[in-house]
C-alpha cells in the first residue's frame, strides 16, 4: 500500500509540475525572423553588396595593372642579367623581391580593409534590424524573438521577417561601405 501511495503522488506532482508549464509555454507569445534574407533582400543590404562589388572590381583592376608592371620588372630583369655583373644583377634581384613583397602586402591589406568595410557596414544594417525587431516586439508584445537558424520546426505563421524587411525598406535605403585606406 505504501509503494502505491509513492507512485501515486510522484504521479501528481509529474502532473502538475508539467501541467503547469505547459500552461505557461502556451501563453507564450513568439516570433522568428530571417536575418540572412532580409540583409540579402532590403535595399540596404543590396546597396551594401553592390559597394563591395564594386570596389573589388576597382581593386581588381588596380591589381592587374600592378601585376602587368612586375611581370614587366621581371622581364627586363631576366633580360638585364647577361649585362649586368653579378653583383649589380644581386642589388636589382633585391630591389624587385622587395617591391613584390611590398605589392602583395598591399593587396593583403587592401583586401582586410574591404572585409573590415564590409563587415562594418554589415553590423551597421544588423543594428537597425534589432530596434526593427524590438519595436515589433513590444508592438505585438511578443516574449520572445528567435533567429530562424534556431528553430527547427516551427509554425510559418510565427516568421515577421517580411515585416522586418518592409520596415527596414521604409528607414534606410543605404549604408555607406568606408574602406580605409591605409
Amino acid at each position: 500500500m505504501k509503494k502505491f501511495m509513492h507512485f501515486y503522488v510522484l504521479i501528481c506532482v509529474f502532473a502538475l509540475v508539467f501541467g503547469v508549464s505547459g500552461a505557461a509555454m502556451a501563453q507564450t507569445s513568439v516570433g522568428v525572423v530571417d536575418i540572412q534574407k532580409i540583409l540579402a533582400e532590403s535595399k540596404a543590404g543590396q546597396s551594401v553588396q553592390k559597394q563591395v562589388h564594386e570596389k573589388r572590381e576597382q581593386f581588381q583592376k588596380e591589381f592587374t595593372k600592378v601585376e602587368e608592371e612586375m611581370r614587366n620588372s621581371q622581364k627586363t630583369l631576366a633580360e638585364k642579367q647577361k649585362t649586368l655583373s653579378q653583383e649589380e644583377m644581386l642589388v636589382k634581384r633585391q630591389e624587385f623581391e622587395k617591391k613584390l613583397l611590398e605589392t602583395r602586402t598591399l593587396v593583403q591589406k587592401r583586401k582586410g580593409a574591404l572585409e573590415g568595410a564590409f563587415t562594418k557596414a554589415l553590423r551597421q544594417l544588423e543594428k537597425e534590424v534589432l530596434k526593427i525587431v524590438e519595436s515589433i516586439a513590444a508592438e505585438k508584445k511578443y516574449d520572445l524573438v528567435l533567429s530562424n537558424n534556431n528553430v527547427f520546426i516551427g509554425n510559418k505563421s510565427l516568421d515577421i521577417s517580411s515585416e522586418v524587411l518592409k520596415q527596414l525598406d521604409a528607414k534606410i535605403t543605404t549604408v555607406k561601405v568606408e574602406v580605409e585606406s591605409k
